[in-house]
């Protein structure tokens, strides 16, 4: 048995909890003397029951936040070391400066302690990095 891609959860909880148009509604209001012609029914995708349970199974929202504060992590890094290749050809741009102000702004503490202290140690840099230009976040 093969399964092909998996469909985002949100996207599958939609489609189970979507209420079935029903059937003939519009042939009460045409007897009434409506002649409005019935609304066109948006035709949805089958969901393969495998699919949806491997899906709705696959899908844990702590791991996802997990993803997403590696991912804030990884972007930190990747500002960093914009920043570090700018330096090494001229100078930091004020862009960059500003990229990397708005990333402390928004940064999110993750509640796993392995992955704040590495997202606290990256902080940590780009704050540096920011002091080195006298700019406070």
């Amino acid at each position: 048995m093969r399964i092909g891609t998996l469909l985002p959860a949100p996207a599958i909880l939609a489609a189970i909890t979507r209420k079935p148009a029903l059937l003939g509604a519009g042939e009460g209001q045409a007897a009434a003397g409506e002649s409005a012609p019935p609304a066109p029914v948006q035709p949805t995708p089958p969901l393969g029951s495998v699919q949806m349970l491997v899906t709705l199974a696959a899908y844990d929202p702590d791991k996802e936040r997990r993803r997403k504060m590696a991912e804030q992590g990884a972007e930190g890094l990747d500002e960093l070391e914009a920043l570090q290749v700018e330096l090494a050809t001229g100078g930091a741009t004020p862009d960059r400066l500003e990229e990397l102000a708005e990333w402390v702004a928004q940064l999110e503490q993750p509640t796993d302690p392995v992955l704040a202290s590495i997202v606290a140690d990256i902080e940590l840099r780009v704050r540096v990095e920011l002091a080195k230009f006298d700019i406070e976040v």
